[in-house]
């Protein structure tokens, strides 16, 4: 571990480079944004705390009184609902060693930089999907009532994609600008979505210039995003086959947090930098940190159908919903609450996380206050207070939350 958390690049780093290598970093990590790319764009709360707002407006009644002559009516108002979520913090480096940077130093860095980027993009592509994944909205292909229930031969057709859409209606959910849904599929399902008499191949498109990301084609009103990364169950079908989950999405679903303005940065440590930790000058390190979180905001704007496909069972590319042998539609979080003990006595802590089981580890700011044991046992040493930050670590993506222990005399 490098103490050099004060710095974010060295001194002999130029500020040319430093900007070229932050722009490269997200250059790279832009095009695995496949999931984030249809929600409300949001800003980092800088100096705001952990939590962001997302505000919602609900929609005013229609106007059916009749105006009386020469009366001013009462008029109406905005009624503003907010959804807060917390912000966490993700991120990965890379050391490279004195030796390898002797000959060419520029290209590793950017090769560094450049696997970096794509790392960032998916792992922020992931965080909300898995928030997304989690919707109440749910179509189940074949007529099958349940995820247990679906087979191989209950793929994805048109059927599904126009209740989609009138469900979609129904709630008077947004269309985007050009007056069609967004769906996100996975290459298996849409291989099977493809074969339908109707399906208008991106190719054929009247005006291509303004496509989405990943786009493949539309279908009643909906234009189809494809990517390896979209939603899959993996063995919890029928007979345990895989099971996939296409998003059909309006506007104002969910929100997101941006990647510019300070929600991705870039750190380049160069040789040395790290001060008496590295005496021989033999190592530096390029890494990112993401400043996160996503929420959705209405769930009936959202709908997830869930299908088998021609290739469920093949496994063809992981289940992004498991995670040490847990499946579910949700994603992994840790929650930890506030608490109040006496100077002298011991008190655990209430940690929630998901999936159950997971091991956690505690760490206690202002340990001459209280200190906290490997088992979440919190100590009172003296009347004041600590900041307790309880942390989980998922496939290599921490996740962590924070509570306030007051300790009372």
């Amino acid at each position: 571990m490098f103490d050099n958390t004060q710095t974010t690049y060295a001194e002999n780093l130029s500020d040319e480079m430093k900007v070229f290598y932050s722009k490269y970093l997200i250059t790279y990590a832009e095009p695995e944004l496949y999931h984030d790319q249809f929600g409300q764009q949001h800003d980092i709360p800088k100096n705001g705390g952990k939590d962001i707002e997302f505000r919602k407006y609900s929609p005013l009644a229609k106007a059916m009184t009749p105006l009386t002559e020469g009366v001013t009516p009462a008029g109406n108002s905005l009624k503003v609902s907010t959804i807060t979520s917390r912000v966490a913090q993700y991120g990965d480096y890379i050391e490279l060693s004195d030796m390898l940077l002797l000959t060419a130093i520029d290209n590793n860095m950017l090769q560094a930089t450049e696997l970096l980027g794509a790392q960032a993009g998916r792992t922020s592509d992931e965080i909300t999907k898995r928030v997304l994944g989690a919707g109440t909205n749910v179509l189940y292909a074949g007529g099958r009532t349940s995820r247990a229930a679906l087979t191989a031969s209950d793929k994805l057709t048109s059927t599904e994609i126009r209740n989609a859409v009138r469900i979609l209606r129904k709630f008077n959910a947004k269309p985007f600008a050009d007056g069609c849904y967004v769906a996100i599929i996975s290459p298996d399902t849409a291989y099977d979505l493809m074969s339908d008499t109707m399906w208008v191949d991106v190719a054929k498109y009247v005006n291509p210039e303004h496509m989405y990301k990943g786009e493949i084609g539309k279908l009643y009103g909906v234009r189809f995003v494809e990517t390896t990364e979209a939603l899959q169950f993996k063995g919890a079908g029928a007979a345990g086959i895989d099971v996939n989950g296409t998003l059909v999405i309006a506007q104002n679903a969910y929100g997101t947090t941006k990647i510019e303005g300070g929600g991705l940065e870039h750190f380049v440590k160069q040789l040395g930098s790290s001060g008496a930790a590295d005496p021989l000058n033999q190592r530096a390190t390029v890494g990112w940190k993401l400043t996160k979180t996503a929420e959705i905001l209405v769930n009936e704007y959202m709908v997830r159908i869930e299908s088998g496909s021609t290739f469920s069972g093949e496994g063809d590319w992981e289940s992004t919903l498991t995670w040490d042998g847990h499946t579910d539609s949700v994603g992994p979080s840790i929650s930890v609450e506030d608490m109040s003990v006496a100077a002298g006595s011991t008190k655990a802590l209430a940690v929630k996380t998901v999936p159950a089981g997971a091991k956690v580890t505690f760490t206690s700011a202002t340990t001459a206050k209280a200190t906290v044991d490997e088992n979440g046992v919190v100590t009172g040493v003296a009347s004041g207070t600590s900041v307790i930050t309880a942390k989980i670590n998922i496939e290599g993506v921490e996740y962590t939350d924070t509570c306030t222990v007051t300790v009372t005399s």
